[in-house]
C-alpha cells in the first residue's frame, strides 16, 4: 500500500526533474545550435509535445494490457529512455563554446544559487507542482479504490 509520507518525496522530485528539464532544454538548445538555425531547433522541440502524447498513450495501452506487470513495464522503458538520452547528450553533444569570459564554468551554479528572487521562484515552483502531482496521484489512487495510508505499516 502507497503512503503519503514516500508519494510527497517522489511528486517532489518529479516536479523538480520537469522544472530543471524544461529549464536545461532551451539553454542546450541555444549553447549547441547556431543562430540562423536556433528556430528550427525550437520549433522541433516543440515536436517534443506529440512524443509526450504518444508516449501516453502508448504506456496506457501497455498498463491496460499487462497490468501491474504492464506498469513495471512502461516505468522501466521510460527509465531507460531518459538513460539512453543522458547517454547520447554526454557522448554525441560537444562541449559548447562559452560566449561570454566573464563566468568561469565552475561558478556558474553558485552564481544562479546566490540570486536570492530567483531560487524562492524556482522553490515555490516546485512546492506548487509538488502539490499537485501527491494531489493527481491522490485522487488517481481514491478512483481505483486504493486509497492513500497516513501510516508506514500495514
Amino acid at each position: 500500500m502507497t503512503n503519503v509520507s514516500t508519494l510527497a518525496p517522489a511528486a517532489l522530485l518529479v516536479a523538480v526533474g520537469q522544472r530543471v528539464f524544461w529549464s536545461a532544454l532551451f539553454t542546450l538548445l541555444a549553447d549547441i545550435s547556431v543562430p540562423e538555425e536556433r528556430d528550427c531547433w525550437y520549433g522541433l522541440s516543440a515536436a517534443q509535445s506529440a512524443g509526450f502524447g504518444a508516449g501516453g498513450l502508448l504506456s496506457e495501452l501497455v498498463v491496460a494490457a499487462g497490468g501491474v506487470k504492464g506498469y513495471h513495464l512502461a516505468f522501466t522503458a521510460n527509465a531507460v529512455s531518459f538513460f539512453l538520452s543522458a547517454l547520447l547528450l554526454l557522448l554525441r553533444v560537444p562541449e559548447p563554446a562559452r560566449r561570454s569570459g566573464g563566468l568561469r564554468r565552475e561558478n556558474s551554479y553558485s552564481v544562479v544559487l546566490q540570486d536570492r528572487p530567483f531560487a524562492l521562484m524556482v522553490a515555490k515552483r516546485c512546492t506548487v507542482h509538488g502539490s499537485e502531482k501527491v494531489y493527481r496521484a491522490a485522487s488517481c489512487m481514491r478512483t481505483s479504490g486504493n486509497e492513500p495510508s497516513t501510516h508506514s505499516g500495514e
